[in-house]
């Protein structure tokens, strides 16, 4: 990618196969003593704080930030506009626009403040509060999520409806 900017002592390993490959997108500031593992792959605009560390064949999505300290387990999704708390050990995948924290990390709400930045409309925000609910608040079995999420006229609920449904490693929950 281009616009890059990768600060002291970072790491990008090289894919573990010759056809294969470790990406950047643009404009993606990686701080102090980061390490990306092989066949990592970033979106655009991803920050990653200082101390953080990515296992390999970690897919990060666009405008995800990624706080000081976190250690992700291989062959995890981060998705777009995800923020991880400091510290956070990831071992699942993370649901778009979410925040995720803690040892274990769980869900703590939305990122709303990344949202906003991000340009979305009170009413865009309203929509993700709804399909919050449906994920978190619910007592539902996966495909009937998926189908509640299908149903909302949005294409947020419809990212999260097709995000849930490609996780291979479940995703953080709520408590």
């Amino acid at each position: 990618g281009s616009g890059n900017t990768l600060r002291e002592y970072v790491t990008v390993h090289r894919a573990s196969k010759q056809d294969a490959s470790t990406r950047l997108g643009d404009e993606n500031y990686l701080m102090t003593h980061v390490h990306l593992g092989h066949d990592c792959q970033l979106g655009n605009n991803v920050i990653i704080a200082p101390s953080s560390g990515l296992g390999g064949h970690v897919h990060v999505a666009d405008r995800a930030f990624i706080s000081g300290g976190v250690m992700v387990h291989q062959f995890v999704q981060i998705g777009t506009l995800a923020m991880i708390g400091g510290n956070a050990k990831i071992t699942q995948d993370v649901l778009p626009y979410m925040i995720t924290d803690g040892v274990p990390a769980t869900v703590r709400g939305l990122n709303l403040v990344g949202l906003r930045r991000a340009g979305c409309s009170r009413s865009d925000i309203q929509v993700l509060k709804q399909a919050y609910q449906v994920i978190h608040r619910t007592a539902l079995p996966q495909q009937a999520i998926l189908e509640a999420l299908r149903e909302i006229d949005s294409p947020f609920a419809l990212h999260l409806a097709e995000f849930i449904a490609g996780c291979s490693r479940s995703f953080h929950r709520e408590k």
